[in-house]
């Protein structure tokens, strides 16, 4: 225990410090993973404990930080703001999309064109959708079906996709009638539209789902290199995929060999790269190589945060690094996720912290009071 001069110091932080922790008590979620039928958008809107706050005093809504620049929204309108905070682009726009190569579309009067950085109309406002640039070029909606623009507004290929996916690898996951196919940068079809799903390329493979209704992975010649038997996949990323058959998880290399054996009731990837494994309500840690982290026997394993997650072992709690030490003990009634030095522990009904050498601080329910 640390002494009570070090307690009073650290009264005010505690103070601070509850309020977020008590926003953290939510565990891992291991959710299974539904079959992906043809693309999944992703909206970026998002709103992250570092910007609540503007969020809530200048702002009703704040997105991802593209290139920079981060759209705003006020009374049902959008602008952009750059990283210091100071609003480069005005609030006139009634939608936006994040900026990608230079530019960002933006929709005036339910029509769609694309602004650059110094928020300069670039391409007008006459589409009825539009994507965000990549690798030189934008889908854009007329007329019901999608077309291809370059970043001079010029036509690349005419309105005649039903749906669409940005390039990836030179190459464009498109639909015509129901069926998917792959093109070009030139709007010229390069793998027939035969697959009734698809994802983008990654990795030099693409996720196909054939008519067998089992899903495999191309190469971008259109053959099948890893064979279609998957019930659920995912995008190859640093030479790994997620996959599932028969109602188990695991992780694939690029030549279909399992890294991960195929024997797990959920399996999730980190960013950084940390594999969570779920079999027979047990939780484990594994590397991208199989290669295990922590034996499969938590009950509970939270995310990281500040090199740290909680686990539950026999109802106790303590937490581990990314090597899958147990480097705070596992003796804690209840558990909370780091936030910066301090993370909020609960022991024989008294509430504390602990910092990431194990250092306790307990304080009285009645020694610190907030301020209405």
């Amino acid at each position: 225990m640390i002494n009570r001069l070090s307690k009073l110091r650290l009264s005010l932080s505690i103070v601070v410090l509850t309020s977020s922790a008590s926003l953290a008590q939510s565990n891992l979620a291991l959710v299974g993973q539904s079959d992906n039928e043809g693309f999944r958008p992703i909206k970026n809107k998002v709103e992250t404990n570092r910007n609540v706050q503007l969020v809530n005093k200048y702002f009703d809504s704040i997105e991802k930080e593209n290139e920079g620049l981060r759209a705003v929204r006020k009374n049902n309108t959008w602008g952009f703001l750059d990283k210091k905070g100071t609003l480069v682009i005005d609030l006139k726009y009634q939608d936006v999309k994040g900026f990608s190569e230079g530019m960002a579309p933006v929709m005036v009067f339910n029509h769609w064109g694309f602004v650059n950085k110094n928020g300069k109309l670039t391409i007008p406002n006459e589409y009825d959708d539009a994507t965000n640039f990549k690798e030189g070029l934008a889908f854009v909606k007329q007329y019901g079906n999608w077309g291809i623009i370059d970043r001079s507004n010029k036509t690349v290929s005419r309105p005649q996709f039903d749906r669409v996916s940005p390039f990836s690898e030179k190459l464009a996951c498109v639909s015509v009638n129901q069926k998917y196919g792959y093109i070009n940068t030139k709007g010229e079809t390069v793998i027939p539209f035969r697959y009734s799903a698809a994802s983008d390329f990654k990795d030099g493979l693409a996720a196909v789902k054939t008519p067998n209704k089992k899903w495999g992975f191309i190469n971008d010649e259109d053959v099948l290199v890893i064979q279609d038997i998957y019930d659920y996949v995912e995008n190859f990323e640093n030479g790994r995929a997620l996959v599932k058959l028969k109602a188990k998880f695991g992780v694939i290399d690029a030549k279909g060999e399992q890294v991960i054996p195929v024997i797990h009731d959920q399996v999730i990837k980190t960013d950084d790269g940390i594999y969570y494994v779920k079999t027979r309500n047990k939780m484990g840690l594994m590397d991208k190589d199989g290669q295990k982290i922590t034996d499969i026997k938590y009950e509970i394993i939270g995310r990281f945060r500040e090199g740290l997650a909680k686990v539950c072992l026999a109802g106790k709690f303590g937490y581990i690094n990314k090597k899958g030490e147990e480097v705070i003990p596992l003796i804690y009634d209840k558990a909370f996720d780091f936030e910066g030095e301090l993370a909020k522990v609960e022991i024989f009904d008294k509430v504390g912290y602990v910092n990431k050498n194990g250092k306790e601080l307990f304080i009285e329910q009645n020694q610190v009071s907030v301020k209405e």
